[in-house]
C-alpha cells in the first residue's frame, strides 16, 4: 500500500517551511549535564511544561454561499459558546478575503487556500491549516484542539479531558471502522505540523482517500512509537452533517 506520508510536488512544506527548524529535533548536549534529585526533576518539569506550552482551539472556517445564513448561524454559536467556556478561538478562513462577521467572534486568519476545483474536501482543510501556522506562531508543545468551525460544544466535557492530562499529546475519538475524527481532536502542534507536511495530498485527493483513515494511521503509528494517546468514547460535540444536502443532527 502507498505510503500516506510520501511528500511531493504538491508539498505542503512550501506553506510550512519552519518546520525544518523546530525545537523539538534538537538534541540534548551531555556536556550541559548537571545532577539534580530526582523530585526536583519532576516538579521543574511540570512547571516548565506549563509555562511552555498552552491549549489553542484552532477552528476551521469555508463561507461558501451554500446555506449561507445557516452556516453563519453554526459558525456564530461555535464562537460563542468557546467564549463562554473561557477560551478565545482562532479561525482559519479559506474561502474570502477578510474581515467578515467572524472578526467579530475570534482571532481571524483568511488563508484563500480553498481550490474549488478539488472534490476532496479533507485536503482543502489540511492546507488551509498549514497556511495559518506561520501566522499563529504555534510552539511546538503547545495543545491544539482542531474543530470544524459549523459544529459547536455542548458540553465542555472534552475540554476538561485535554486541560486535565497535560502529560497526553494526542486526544482523539476513533469510530468503529477504525478512522478516528478530525472534526474535532486535540493534538500537539509538533506532531500536527508533521502529519499534514508529510501527507501526499495529490494522492489522497485522486484517489479520495479520507482524512479521517490518513489521521487514523498517523496516531497508530504515534502509539507504535509510545507517544501518549488518549481514545475518548465522547466529544460533546454538535455535528451537523449535510451529506446530500440533507442536514442530519449527530452527537459525537
Amino acid at each position: 500500500m502507498k505510503n500516506f506520508f510520501t511528500i511531493n510536488s504538491f508539498c505542503a512544506l512550501q506553506l510550512y517551511s519552519l518546520s525544518a527548524n523546530s525545537n523539538y529535533r534538537k538534541k540534548f548536549n551531555k556536556n550541559n549535564f548537571v545532577f539534580i534529585h530526582p523530585i526536583y526533576v519532576i516538579i521543574l518539569a511540570s512547571t516548565f511544561s506549563s509555562l511552555a506550552s498552552e491549549i489553542k482551539i484552532l477552528c476551521t472556517a469555508a463561507l461558501i454561499n451554500n446555506q449561507y445564513e445557516m452556516r453563519k448561524h453554526e459558525y456564530i454559536d461555535c464562537l460563542q459558546r468557546l467564549s463562554h467556556f473561557g477560551y478565545q478561538p482562532l479561525v482559519v478562513e479559506s474561502c474570502v478575503q477578510g474581515p467578515t462577521f467572524l472578526d467579530t467572534y475570534a482571532t481571524v486568519f483568511y488563508s484563500q487556500t480553498n481550490n474549488f476545483r478539488l472534490k476532496n474536501k479533507g485536503v482543502n482543510e489540511a492546507i488551509s491549516l498549514l497556511a495559518a501556522f506561520p501566522y499563529y506562531n504555534f510552539q511546538d508543545d503547545d495543545m491544539i484542539i482542531k474543530l470544524t468551525g459549523r459544529y459547536y460544544f455542548y458540553s465542555d466535557q472534552f475540554l476538561k479531558v485535554v486541560t486535565q492530562h497535560p502529560e497526553i499529546d494526542i486526544f482523539v475519538k476513533e469510530f468503529s471502522d477504525g478512522q478516528m475524527c478530525t472534526s474535532c481532536f486535540a493534538i500537539r502542534f509538533k506532531l500536527l505540523k508533521e502529519l499534514l507536511t508529510h501527507i501526499d495530498y495529490s494522492w489522497m485527493e485522486h484517489n479520495m482517500v479520507n482524512i479521517e483513515r490518513i489521521f487514523a494511521d498517523y496516531v497508530n503509528t504515534c502509539i507504535s512509537h509510545n507517544i501518549s494517546v488518549k481514545k475518548v468514547s465522547m466529544l460533546g460535540l454538535k455535528v451537523n452533517c449535510f451529506g446530500t444536502g440533507n442536514c442530519v443532527l449527530m452527537n459525537y
